[in-house]
């Protein structure tokens, strides 16, 4: 399929889908505004980027039956060293972190890039507390896929490095009806 083809294809999947630009170059792990220039075909297509917003489209897909999110997560790590979480459990480099003299739910700073935010003490009993909101856990997302890692890989890093996990919320998107969601509400 040529890349003009491809375009087309997939403004109309994305219009049917009910997907904005924005959400959309999100779940790709892209500015909106590149996206808009893929789409309007003034950005060159590899045939990498094309199997990456193919896979993110099918996503959205809505005729799928069953779409699961990690829309939650919560970490607490047993240390006051919150570069060494950034480093190794994360896989940020620091200069891309900003960091703030204030902190919440006790704590007293706090590292962020975006929505990803890791809260210190100097309170071996508190440590380092990582907490991925909605917007924060699909900006790990992508950089997971840019890593080649998966929720699950983070995960085994976060366990490797001595965290205890505190809440993992899922959000599950069931289309078909596969999930009996009033016995669930009622179990």
């Amino acid at each position: 399929m040529n890349n003009n083809d491809f375009i087309q294809e997939l403004k109309e999947k994305r219009e049917e889908y009910g997907i904005s630009q924005s959400r959309f170059a999100v779940a790709c792990g892209i500015s909106r505004e590149h996206y808009n220039r893929i789409e309007n075909g003034k950005t060159p297509l590899t045939e990498e980027l094309k199997q990456q917003i193919t896979k993110q489209l099918e996503r959205f897909n809505p005729d799928e039956p069953l779409f699961l999110l990690i829309d939650y997560f919560r970490v607490r790590f047993p240390t006051t060293d919150a570069l060494t979480v950034i480093k190794d459990v994360l896989h940020i480099k620091l200069k891309h972190m900003l960091h703030a003299d204030y902190g919440q739910y006790g704590y007293e700073e706090q590292y962020f890039t975006g929505n990803i935010v890791l809260l210190v003490s100097s309170n071996p009993v508190l440590g380092v507390l990582l907490e991925l909101k909605g917007k924060g856990c699909r900006q790990m997302e992508a950089y997971l896929t840019a890593e080649g890692r998966s929720w699950f890989d983070f995960m085994l890093d976060c366990l490797s490095a001595g965290g205890v996990m505190k809440r993992l919320d899922l959000a599950i998107n069931d289309r078909a009806g596969i999930l009996d969601i009033p016995m669930l509400v009622e179990k």
